[in-house]
């Protein structure tokens, strides 16, 4: 099971990928879109970039969480 990480911060939005093995096969970031002058894109069109440049397989498992704005929360998908 391949998983992806991500960091959803007020700046960058931050990913890893990791093995099955605990491996990282990769690391990303990209400017978080939509947030402190950055434009009024949806904050996952950085999710996507991210999605892209590490290749991630489709089935691969999701972890995310985010402090950005002084609130927390996570969130996983299978």
């Amino acid at each position: 099971m391949t998983i992806l990480t991500v960091d959803f911060g007020s700046t960058f939005t931050k990913a890893a990928l990791i093995a099955d093995d605990g491996t990282v096969l990769g690391t990303a970031s990209t400017p978080t879109t939509g947030t402190r002058g950055r434009g009024s894109g949806d904050i996952l069109d950085g999710y996507r970039v991210l999605r892209d440049r590490l290749d991630v397989p489709h089935r691969a498992h999701v972890h995310a969480c985010s402090s950005a704005g002084g609130w927390a929360c996570s969130a996983s998908r299978a």
